[in-house]
């Protein structure tokens, strides 16, 4: 949810560590709602 807060937040010079930020962001949420469906 705060995932697209911070990447538009982050300015355009920094988009490495923005890129890296997100995959990270994305990664965790995704196994987050995979391991939810798996659950339930």
């Amino acid at each position: 949810m705060e995932c697209a807060l911070i990447r538009e937040r982050i300015p355009r010079d920094l988009t490495l560590a923005a890129q890296r930020l997100i995959l990270i962001c994305y990664v965790y949420t995704s196994s987050y709602t995979a391991d939810k469906l798996t659950t339930s």
